[in-house]
């Protein structure tokens, strides 16, 4: 959820304050879109990695 937050603010920032030139806009919405994309969860875990399960999602 914070990453979806965050990622949203990144991508609106450059239009709502102003002062940044073509390529941060730009660039600020490829990284927004990227922090709110990678987050999710990309299906369940078919396999078994002993302890580092945990931190798999």
């Amino acid at each position: 959820m914070a990453s979806a937050l965050l990622g949203a603010w990144i991508i609106a920032a450059p239009w709502l304050l102003g002062g940044a030139a073509g390529f941060a806009r730009w660039n600020d919405l490829l990284v927004g879109a990227a922090i709110v994309a990678l987050p999710l969860p990309r299906g369940s875990v078919s396999e078994r990695y002993g302890a580092w399960d945990r931190y798999i999602v």
